[in-house]
């Protein structure tokens, strides 16, 4: 998929850094996609967490949230490009997993209800508290910002809102049909997935691919930025 679609930059939310022989996950897909550039961010505990490819060099990261015990975080890569510096922004806000719940064999569905229930109420404010953090600490960043996003939180609740907010959401822009990006049951599709923009940047088009290498469909944005005829493109395919 990545190199069919040759973006400038590859987001992943949810990669697995496997090790085998002399390559680990990140940098055999880097090699093998022809991306110089590339990092992976997790906590030791875990396989798990965001990966970054880019045919520009990083000059510099910030970290916008990382919990030692989830695979959940957030960081926002700084490149240098024909148009001048870029911030792109990798994250994944806390996640329901609700699958740990629907697995259980041992429990009636009227008996799960009450786990879905009490993973909503603990999960949902450490959302909100995920987008409170990081909402200030980008808009102190003058310069285009790109923001793929993970969000597990679909449009009009308050996190997306949040967003939505301080950014522009590039779906409402340049979007077609309904834009879901995950399969929530069984023929049940929802928006998980965005792509957030400051106004530095024109929105060129946004893309929904469909792809069975993972739960989430990819978002394929293309854009352009002030000053520059060098238009760029973000693909986050969100992997595991």
């Amino acid at each position: 998929l990545i190199n069919e679609q040759d973006p400038d930059v590859v987001c992943f939310q949810e990669f697995r850094r496997s090790v085998r022989g002399a390559y680990d996950a990140i940098e055999y897909t880097a090699e093998r996609t022809g991306y110089p550039h590339y990092m992976f961010q997790g906590r030791d505990k875990h396989k798990h967490g965001l990966a970054f490819m880019s045919k520009y060099p990083v000059v510099d990261t910030d970290t916008l949230f990382v919990y030692p015990h989830y695979i959940n975080q957030g960081i926002l890569s700084i490149l240098e490009t024909p148009a001048g510096r870029v911030g792109v922004g990798n994250i994944h806000l806390s996640s329901f997993q609700f699958d740990e719940i629907t697995s259980r064999k041992d429990l009636e569905p009227k008996e799960k209800l009450p786990l879905y229930l009490k993973r909503i109420r603990n999960v949902i404010p450490r959302q909100e508290a995920e987008v409170e953090r990081i909402v200030p600490m980008l808009k102190k960043y003058d310069m285009p910002l790109v923001l793929a996003t993970d969000m597990n939180a679909m449009p009009h609740t308050k996190m997306y809102n949040r967003m939505a907010g301080q950014f522009r959401d590039t779906f409402k822009e340049k979007g077609r049909g309904l834009g879901w990006t995950f399969h929530l049951l069984g023929f049940l599709k929802v928006r998980l997935d965005y792509e957030f923009v400051n106004d530095h940047v024109e929105v060129l088009t946004h893309n929904v691919i469909e792809s069975n290498h993972s739960d989430h469909a990819a978002i394929l944005g293309h854009y352009k930025f002030p000053g520059s005829q060098k238009q760029a493109t973000l693909d986050p395919p969100n992997s595991e």
